[in-house]
């Protein structure tokens, strides 16, 4: 889930520009009585009408899926790319349709290389929502021979600041959130990335847009990063006015590029009828949580506000002829997560992001600029921990906690969920404790976690290697991968597919148990009959991702070789990414 630079007060993106509103955002004052809704008048003009009428109905689908049969088995990065010869051509006659190679336009010397992220958007779900002409101008990338897609590695954990910062930086986080012994505090990954300079990201001298980090960029609109950072050195109220200052025109050339007096109402009419259908929808979902109540306001606005603005940025940068621009496209990772990641919903935010990529792939055409679409992840099935259980993981900790060691204190050990997977950490121990260390401390901690039925692993430090616990056996391993010693099931099986080997999966273990402040002990959920748990306490969703087990673990990359040669078949997780455009860009 998305944590916005300025949530719902971003409803001030619109000042600069003069839109009315009734009345700003306060509290928890809902969306309907906070905006004045423009009415529009129409006398004797049945053509206007009709084109308005067109132009909000969006023609919902049925909330039906009836699914197209794909391999059980994922092809191996070795293997050739998809084809988009396996789907027929969707008719895509109202959006930009890209040209051929041949009719490409010489890259200039100064190309911009464009980075557009489908937060949450699997390999799986790609080719499904092509074959169903869900996502035309994707699909007519891959159909001319000029892309290619592929599925790749992102490693773990599979949430989209580490994943972000594995591409921009070639560093590994241990999730969105995670507990510092130094600090002895809760921090995030925007707080990690203040402390690094920004030449040492992959963005530095270009622009962000609508994401986590910033990567190094020194300019952009709605990065949590740069607005934390403006927070810190300016204070609120400035920071505000700066992120106006920056997203505000570029709405405005927004609302102009597309006929103002038809993209002014559509605005306010699917910025209202979003949050309202999605309200309704939860509260007949029984989706409850304070963070649930927000939302649906949230994402209409990363929808119908912060994307546009986005989508501006992007052409902006490649007018301007900067070295690199980035863009996060949340909304279909966001619908995904409460309607699943095969939903109509889900492929219809895809739809509408698709058309802003028939955007940028004209813009891209007309500057000469390089295109690089991908994701940061996909989704797997999920039910809730707490749900299922009665209790947070972190109070079934504390109680094993206390069954295996009555002396034990309160706050001894802190549990962080990364959704599917989660760190414990021994507070009061200075540094990673390892495995001997940790059973001496907490004699049977270890064997009564992994013998939950919430937990399908327990992974510890055992010298220079990794070891594994399952219910029903333990797996040491080699921080390369391969395996040392196996008693009993091999606690990897279940997460066990054609790319995610066990050598794949152990050494993906191994580097997340490298990082600095990732776990004394790393727990990951089960994952079984294609679906996870997930230990999130804060948002009611059915589809998530953070650890091992299905497609959270299957994005992927869309490129085109002639101007961006990657080998995504040997990356081990996002940072190979990282390398290959920093070479790219280095030359």
């Amino acid at each position: 889930m998305r944590k916005s630079a300025l949530a719902g007060a971003l409803f001030l993106q619109l000042v600069p520009i003069n839109l009315a509103f009734n009345q700003g955002m306060a509290g928890e004052t809902t969306l309907t009585q906070s905006l004045a809704v423009p009415q529009i008048l129409i006398e004797n003009d049945p053509e206007l009408d009709k084109i308005l009428f067109d132009l909000f109905y969006d023609g919902n689908r049925s909330a039906g899926f009836e699914g197209i049969a794909l391999p059980q088995q994922m092809p191996s990065m070795s293997a050739s790319p998809f084809n988009a010869r396996e789907f027929s051509a969707p008719d895509a006659s109202p959006q930009p349709v890209p040209p051929s190679q041949s009719e490409m336009p010489p890259r200039r010397a100064k190309s911009t290389l464009i980075l557009v992220q489908i937060d949450g958007l699997g390999y799986r779900q790609l080719l499904e929502a092509a074959k169903q002409g869900r996502a035309p101008n994707i699909a007519a990338l891959i159909q001319n021979g000029q892309f290619q897609a592929a599925a790749y590695r992102n490693g773990i954990p599979t949430v989209t600041q580490a994943v972000q910062h594995a591409i921009f930086y070639g560093k590994l986080l241990p999730g969105n959130e995670w507990y510092s012994k130094k600090r002895r505090k809760e921090i995030t990954g925007n707080e990690q990335e203040l402390e690094l300079t920004e030449e040492s990201g992959i963005l530095h001298g270009g622009s962000a847009y609508l994401s986590e980090l910033s990567g190094g960029a020194r300019t952009g609109a709605d990065v949590n990063s740069l607005y934390m950072k403006d927070v810190r050195s300016q204070g609120t109220f400035l920071a505000i006015l700066k992120e106006l200052w920056n997203g505000g025109p570029l709405f405005l050339r927004y609302l102009l590029s597309h006929n103002p007096f038809v993209s002014l109402p559509k605005f306010f009419y699917h910025l209202v009828r979003d949050a309202w259908t999605l309200r309704n929808d939860f509260k007949e979902m029984g989706f409850n949580t304070e963070m649930d109540k927000k939302a649906p306001y949230f994402l209409s606005l990363i929808a119908n506000l912060w994307t546009p603005i986005a989508v501006e940025g992007l052409k902006k940068a490649m007018r301007d002829e900067e070295p690199i621009a980035y863009m996060d496209f949340p909304s279909y990772d966001e619908e995904a997560h409460y309607y699943g990641s095969f939903s109509s919903q889900a492929f219809s935010a895809l739809e509408r992001i698709d058309k802003h990529i028939g955007e940028l792939v004209e813009t891209a055409n007309q500057y000469g600029s390089r295109l690089l679409i991908f994701s940061d992840h996909g989704q797997t099935p999920t039910e809730n921990f707490i749900k299922k259980y009665g209790k947070r993981f972190a109070q079934m900790a504390d109680e094993a906690l206390l069954q295996t060691n009555p002396a034990s204190r309160e706050g001894e050990l802190v549990f962080l969920h990364v959704y599917s997977m989660g760190n414990i950490y021994a507070a009061n121990f200075p540094g990673h404790m390892s495995l001997t260390d940790f059973e001496a401390g907490y004699p049977d901690l270890i064997q009564k976690l992994a013998a939950h039925p919430g937990v399908g692993m327990v992974a510890a430090r055992d010298g220079e290697a990794v070891a594994l616990f399952g219910k029903n056996g333990r797996k040491r391993l080699a921080k390369t991968g391969e395996a040392l010693l196996l008693e009993g099931q091999d606690p990897l099986a279940p997460y066990r597919d054609e790319m995610a080997t066990d050598k794949i999966l152990g050494a993906q273990i191994a580097n997340y148990l490298d990082i600095e402040e990732s776990g004394d002990l790393v727990v990951f959920a089960p994952y079984e009959n294609g679906a996870t748990l997930d230990y999130n306490h804060k948002y009611s969703i059915i589809s998530q991702h953070g650890g091992l087990g299905g497609d959270q673990m299957l994005p992927f990359v869309l490129y085109n070789p002639a101007s961006l040669p990657l080998v995504p078949g040997e990356w081990l997780d996002a940072r190979g990414l990282h390398q290959q455009l920093a070479a790219l860009l280095k030359n």
